[in-house]
């Protein structure tokens, strides 16, 4: 198996799981894992939507892995992906201030599989 369909199936699986923490039920894994209390429907359907994408993103990636001519599309998607989720992290460091461990450990693991992302794409092109 090519080294991009493991990194690929490896990051759709890690992303699947993260998505679910966030949605299948958020009144009770936010507070568990973030200490965050659900205030409202509203809130509910904010994590519920950031599920949906996370879980769209990781199906798109573990279907590419299968598909050497999908390679490229979904590397660069993973980088996009990574990147978008690792500049709002940093601007919420800077603006409000260092978040609790699990927080700053998924922004390493963020540039970490975005620079991994961008390494293999380049063996692509």
């Amino acid at each position: 198996m090519a080294l991009e369909s493991i990194f690929l199936i490896l990051v759709s699986v890690g992303v699947f799981s993260a998505a679910l923490g966030y949605g299948i039920v958020p009144s009770k894994s936010l507070p568990f894992m973030y200490g965050i209390s659900l205030t409202n429907k509203n809130m509910a359907n904010i994590f519920r939507a950031v599920t949906g994408l996370y879980m769209a993103f990781a199906v798109f990636w573990f279907f590419s892995a299968f598909h050497i001519e999908l390679y490229f599309s979904a590397i660069l998607s993973l980088i996009l992906f990574m990147s978008g989720i690792a500049f709002g992290r940093i601007a919420s460091i800077i603006l409000d201030g260092l978040p609790d461990k699990i927080i700053v450990g998924y922004l390493i693991v963020e540039l970490v599989l975005l620079s991994m992302g961008y390494f293999l794409i380049l063996g692509i092109s």
